[in-house]
């Protein structure tokens, strides 16, 4: 058995409403606003509506495609921050663009065009998948990437992944419970509940395009930068490193600690207990072997990008 409890008091909380509370997990049920309106910075995005669609589009020198649940939250702040300079925001906040989620059964599609003026040193970012840099159609693609822009992304370990998206349902259905929005009174959403709908999305998905490992790898080659969420210290250290051209960092210990707090959304990945069968059931995923491929992808990747400062001491485990 695996340990990564949830709160007692999540549970306590979580367990007064919804009929079905596994629902939390749906991708129907995810966040599917399209940007805030509050949006100001040097750059900020423009909306284009058309007749079936909506298209965001960004004007930046560096995107950041951010995978939900990889710690992408913290780099956007850490930008925000000015602590990754010269890399400065397009427009702030940065986390609330997405152009992954659906809207009802379609995408958000977001095109980046590179600028011809001061922010070509911004960073704009939106929730998406690096997949989607790969076209279905000429009128199909969910992400449009003018050369010369370039892309960040994040990778997680796929187990510490779905803890993670499993605790941060939870906690977004408590938080529902407190602002009493829920639907109804029945149970908390439990880990069965998430893997059940895991494998539902999986065989729906498994036969598109997008979730093959040819596409999901493709995309990840276009990256600049890859970084990974276990290693997120020495992955920051590879992005400054990029950024200015030149060393960061040294192998000194203290020298790979991140310089930001960890954003959470309130959950508890650390109270997580996945027995052997709930490993079993995941790892027959046909994602979760397509993830495998892009961790083992991404961690050389962040081996190859130490080395050319000389800091490949950094992925040296104990």
């Amino acid at each position: 058995m695996l340990k990564a409890p949830l709160s007692a008091a999540i549970i306590a909380v979580a367990a007064v409403a919804c009929a079905d509370a596994n629902d939390i997990f749906s991708p129907h049920v995810q966040k599917t606003g399209i940007m805030d309106p509050n949006h100001q910075g040097i750059s900020p995005p423009r909306i284009i509506t058309k007749p079936d669609d909506v298209v965001v589009e960004f004007t930046a020198g560096w995107y950041f495609v951010h995978s939900p649940k990889t710690g992408g939250e913290t780099l956007t702040m850490m930008v925000e921050k000015g602590e990754l300079s010269p890399l400065v925001p397009c427009f702030t906040p940065l986390h609330t663009t997405l152009c992954h989620t659906p809207r009802t059964t379609k995408y958000n599609q977001c095109r980046v065009r590179l600028p011809m003026s001061d922010a070509v040193g911004c960073m704009a970012s939106a929730e998406g998948n690096p997949a989607s840099l790969n076209p279905l159609g000429s009128a199909d693609r969910l992400l449009i990437v003018d050369p010369g822009v370039k892309l960040l992304t994040l990778v997680r370990e796929p187990m510490l992944y779905h803890i993670s998206a499993y605790a941060h349902g939870v906690a977004r259905y408590a938080r529902e419970v407190l602002r009493n929005r829920t639907r109804s009174v029945e149970s908390a959403p439990s880990l069965q509940g998430y893997i059940r709908q895991m494998e539902k999305k999986d065989e729906l998905e498994k036969h598109e395009p997008r979730a093959s490992a040819a596409w999901q790898l493709d995309g990840l080659k276009r990256m600049t930068w890859i970084g990974v969420t276990e290693f997120y210290g020495q992955s920051i250290c590879a992005l400054r490193s990029i950024l200015h051209e030149k060393p960061m960092c040294s192998c000194a210990i203290q020298a790979v600690n991140q310089t930001s707090t960890h954003q959470t959304h309130g959950t508890h990945p650390d109270d997580v207990t996945l027995t052997g069968d709930d490993l079993k059931r995941l790892k027959s995923l046909h994602s979760w072997r397509v993830e495998s491929l892009k961790y083992a992808f991404a961690l050389t990747h962040l081996n190859a990008t130490l080395a050319k400062f000389n800091l490949s001491c950094l992925l040296e485990l104990p």
